[in-house]
């Protein structure tokens, strides 16, 4: 269906029935002191990182009641799909998965802390595809449903014109956005002195891509069109080039009002706060932007992608049918199958394996289990960790969510969380307690293990007292996911088999 997940703290819900393109997801150059974020996420600590870095959350201060959301989310198949189709390219050679993380790390800071987990894989799978040839802008466009644009111009000398606050395209907007058209023009009516001729859209060709003409005018508009009364009489007027997708007609009353108001656009883009300071109309509508939420592009730009890759031959369908089956078994929680808790019972069981696991895990697993330990999509390394009694060990990804999927499946959506990463290395025995109940008295070491790299860690729980009189299959079934992550503890043994022991 078209249910969205919510990955991320603070991710929103793209409604349905929306037209098949994306809206404007404009965001003007700013001082790192204009912009906004939700009062949820981390602010700066200081040294300087997250104006720079939005994904190195890794000890950055959170507000005081910022919680972690630790319930499990079934993934959308949308998201599904997303995530099928990063392992299907990588398996085809056509993008690595480094590509994918620089996509994501690329986002401006809105983008990143707004849209969901797979919302950013799909914007990166899309730039790399465009990047690296395997679809133009026109294709991916066409299969977004971009409508198209008039290319033969439509206005002429003296038409009275208003620029549009924004407009219907962007396929570019899952990106950050190369605009040609000022902000402090958006929405002002002014008139046309010259038509230009035909140009490439600039919004494309910034992304290294060819581009349609669009007819391109020169607009005249007075001092107080701009809201600028104030500063200036209105014998001044600015021209701007403004493309005609950014344009739509205006009436000569609408010029008249525009121009001859004393206080232009007063009561839409000043106001007063409570020290009687007027706004600017800029400063006005860029916080009225800031605060507007943002369209979340992940599911139908998934399609898109799926469709024109497919329409290209880079995709075949029924491979890519197994690869989803695959992936959906990866989102199940962890099956009675799954090999993680059959090797932490095995390492439980077995002194030898557990050396040989805590050496080389590859090649314990592999030589135990068969089992090929290394992710899909790239050349990791798992790594074995034992808690003991006196030290407790906690998985965690700052920069983005690398996780040991080839044993324990999908990471859960808290582990993506900016909370998760930001305290895990920070205030990790704070953490534990408050957000999985989990009190570790302060002579216990807490060792945080950082996956920024290529290797996937697994932490082996420290076994039951009375494990000696359990099989490893029943131990097995004891074994959670969130105990081999250092964010839980195992289960207690069943109550009847508890009594059937006691018994034998």
């Amino acid at each position: 269906g078209g249910d969205k997940i919510i990955i991320l703290h603070g991710r929103l819900m793209l409604k349905r029935g929306r037209q098949n393109t994306l809206n404007s997801l404009l965001l003007r150059s700013s001082s790192s002191k204009s912009s906004s974020c939700s009062s949820k996420y981390p602010v700066d600590d200081g040294a300087g990182q997250w104006s720079l870095r939005p994904f190195d959350v890794g000890g950055l201060s959170l507000e005081e009641d910022a919680k972690l959301n630790t319930s499990e989310n079934v993934l959308a198949r949308w998201e599904i799909e997303t995530h099928a189709m990063l392992v299907f390219l990588v398996r085809e050679q056509k993008m690595k998965v480094d590509e994918l993380r620089a996509g994501i790390e690329s986002l401006d800071k809105k983008r990143y802390l707004e849209w969901g987990y797979y919302d950013k894989w799909a914007a990166s799978i899309a730039n790399i595809a465009l990047g690296r040839g395997l679809l133009t802008e026109d294709e991916l466009d066409q299969a977004l449903g971009r409508e198209s644009i008039d290319s033969e111009a439509i206005f002429k000398e003296n038409d009275i014109v208003k620029v549009k606050n924004d407009v219907n395209p962007p396929a570019s907007r899952w990106r950050k956005p190369h605009l040609r058209v000022p902000g402090y023009i958006f929405g002002s009516i002014g008139k046309i002195v010259q038509y230009r001729g035909k140009f490439q859209d600039p919004a494309f060709l910034a992304f290294r891509a060819t581009a349609k003409e669009q007819p391109l005018y020169t607009v005249k508009f007075t001092h107080n069109a701009l809201g600028w009364n104030q500063n200036e009489n209105n014998n001044t007027t600015v021209c701007a080039e403004i493309f005609q997708e950014w344009l739509e007609p205006a009436s000569e009353t609408q010029l008249e009002q525009a121009n001859l108001q004393e206080s232009s656009y007063s009561s839409i883009y000043t106001r007063q706060d409570d020290h009687h300071h007027h706004h600017s109309r800029y400063d006005t509508e860029k916080n009225a932007i800031e605060q507007q939420p943002i369209e979340m592009p992940g599911e139908r730009l998934t399609s898109a992608l799926l469709t024109a890759l497919h329409n290209k031959g880079h995709l075949d369908l029924e491979l890519f049918r197994h690869v989803v089956e695959a992936v959906e078994n990866l989102a199940a929680p962890l099956q009675s199958d799954a090999i993680a808790p059959r090797l932490v019972a095995r390492a439980w069981k077995n002194p030898d394996f557990m050396s040989r696991l805590l050496i080389d895990a590859a090649a314990a697993l592999k030589h135990d289990f068969d089992f090929d330990a290394t992710n899909s999509t790239a050349p990791t390394k798992l790594v074995a960790v034992a808690n003991t009694p006196q030290c407790h060990n906690l998985v965690v990804c700052t920069l983005c969510s690398c996780y040991p999927l080839s044993v324990l499946g999908l990471s859960p959506s808290w582990y993506k969380d900016v909370v998760y990463r930001a305290r895990a290395v920070k205030q990790p025995r704070k953490l534990l307690k408050d957000s999985f109940g989990l009190h570790l008295p302060d002579d216990i070491q807490i060792n945080v293990l950082d996956s920024t790299a290529d290797l996937r860690y697994i932490v082996i729980p420290e076994p039951p007292p009375d494990s000696d009189i359990y099989s490893e299959v029943e131990l097995a079934a004891r074994v959670t996911r969130d105990s081999c992550i250092g964010t839980g503890r195992i289960l207690p043994p069943p109550p009847q088999l508890t009594a059937t022991k006691a018994l034998s």
